[in-house]
């Protein structure tokens, strides 16, 4: 049997008259803007099978009527007609039920929420028009994490963790797999596959497990430091016991004495793998920046060849700084202390939040733009904070890929995105595209099929099957022509 959609058997039948907004299967359900689901027209089908009828009779007539013995072409071709013509009624309904829903989506909302609509249709979409919502889907959730990743990164700077996390290194490809993630789970919406509770639990737990995963691996990090911190607090510490032994000397050799011995001391304790490590740290290393202790950390680098010149700079350093320099060591050990004993959940982890837009908004704060595919979120304009819950906070470990994980758990849990809703605008193209491919291919049958065989049994066949089920509905046609050729997956 021709088909000329994607897949006719990917479409619900037309005796079921199920309407997949709503649910209901009967032709009395209400579509999601409250109207009547449209039944087959009876005057409609009532036209085509007196058509048939009378073509059918023509047809097996004895041929001396045609000028000859029965047309055996044309008795054979008959059944072929008979399929096309229930498959043309079939389209012809399709194509009423989607000028329905294009009628209520023309429909102006009575409210702000209204501007998003069920991610549902009243047939099911043909595998390309599939592809090209799906397609859409994908580009608008990928753009909106990474939107998302953006904010996040620019928003309370000085509370993200210093180094790569901060720049956001290694955060894109996490962006990346968390829209996929949304992806999926809306690919089962549109599939049907499951429901819109079970794919935001789902999500959800996906988000909470990243995020425990990211700073469980943060703390391994920190775990790590603490002893090199504690290392180079003692070795401080022991410089400081060396000048009150030594009552600050003066003379050159004492001094350059003095470094030389401790020096050594502190290498044998770990000392120089630990200024090696700290350096590397961002942290660790703004906070050798700030104190100016370059010299030391030569020092540790040149332990055999510590001149008397590099023996007294160090000397010069160490009495400037030591004390300075433990007590950042010390911090950084509390730090660690009490951020290796606070739960993933806890606000230190991730230092910002979403808030609905106010006029009195700080420079810091960012405006997070919705997906192209909604327009808007559900609740209206947001904003990503600062946490006010920070204010209370003895330390903080802001990561970027928390955040991310967090912000977009918030929007699920608190409504702001959902995942069955799009935009009034998209659904409208979607439901165009999908009602050109049913009104093409019944026009194909009528052209290729129904009008040849009509002449050739000398019953005329009269074409606009799809004008005459829409017109018979009291729907416009004029709603679905302005976007009948636009390619839906490129508008988000």
């Amino acid at each position: 049997m021709r088909d000329g959609t994607d897949n006719e058997s990917d479409n619900d039948s037309p005796l079921s008259l199920r309407c997949t907004c709503c649910g209901c299967s009967t032709p009395g359900g209400s579509s999601p803007g409250g109207s009547r689901m449209l039944a087959p027209t009876a005057n409609h089908d009532a036209t085509r099978d007196a058509w048939l009828a009378a073509a059918m009779a023509s047809a097996a007539q004895p041929a001396e009527e045609h000028g000859g013995g029965h047309d055996e072409v044309l008795v054979e071709r008959a059944q072929f007609v008979r399929e096309q013509l229930a498959l043309l009624q079939r389209y012809a309904f399709m194509c009423t039920l989607l000028a329905q829903h294009q009628h209520w989506l023309n429909e102006p909302p009575t409210s702000a929420s209204e501007w998003l609509v069920p991610l549902r249709f009243p047939v099911k979409l043909t595998p390309k028009t599939r592809s090209y919502l799906l397609e859409g889907l994908a580009t608008s959730l990928a753009a909106f994490v990474n939107e998302l990743h953006h904010a996040s990164v620019h928003t309370s700077v000085e509370f993200l963790e210093p180094g790569p996390d901060r720049l956001g290194v290694g955060t894109a490809e996490f962006a990346n797999a968390m829209a996929a993630d949304l992806w999926v789970q809306t690919t089962q919406l549109v599939d049907r596959e499951t429901a819109t509770t079970q794919a935001r639990t789902r999500l959800l737990q996906l988000l909470d497990d990243f995020a425990a995963r990211a700073v469980a691996d943060e703390r391994s990090r920190l775990r790590a430091l603490h002893g090199h911190c504690a290392c180079l607090r003692d070795a401080c510490n022991d410089f400081g016991r060396r000048l009150l032994v030594g009552r600050r000397r003066t003379e050159p050799d004492a001094r350059r004495k003095t470094a030389r011995h401790w020096l050594t001391s502190a290498g044998r304790g770990g000392a120089c793998l630990a200024v090696r490590v700290l350096v590397r740290r961002r942290r660790s290393a703004a906070v050798f920046a700030q104190l100016d202790v370059g010299r030391m950390v030569a020092a540790f680098g040149s332990l055999d060849t510590l001149d008397d010149r590099a023996a007294e700079e160090l000397y010069d350093c160490m009495e400037r700084t030591h004390n300075k320099l433990a007590t950042a060591m010390t911090w950084e050990v509390r730090r660690i202390d009490w951020l290796t004993e606070t739960p993933a959940t806890h606000p230190c982890w991730s230092g910002v939040v979403i808030a609905a837009d106010a006029c009195d908004h700080n420079a810091d704060e960012r405006l997070l733009m919705a997906p192209s595919h909604m327009a808007g979120f559900a609740t209206g304009r947001l904003r990503v904070v600062v946490d006010p819950a920070l204010q209370q906070t003895a330390y903080t470990c802001g990561l970027t890929r928390v955040r991310v994980a967090r912000l977009l758990a918030q929007l699920l849990r608190g409504g702001h995105l959902p995942l069955n809703r799009i935009d009034r605008a998209f659904a409208r193209r979607v439901t165009a595209y999908e009602f050109a491919k049913y009104e093409q291919a019944a026009m194909r049958i009528e052209i290729d099929t129904l009008g040849p065989f009509g002449r050739a049994v000398r019953v005329a066949y009269a074409p606009g099957a799809v004008a005459a089920a829409i017109a018979a509905g009291n729907l416009d046609s004029q709603i679905i022509s302005l976007e009948r050729t636009v390619r839906v997956g490129v508008l988000c």
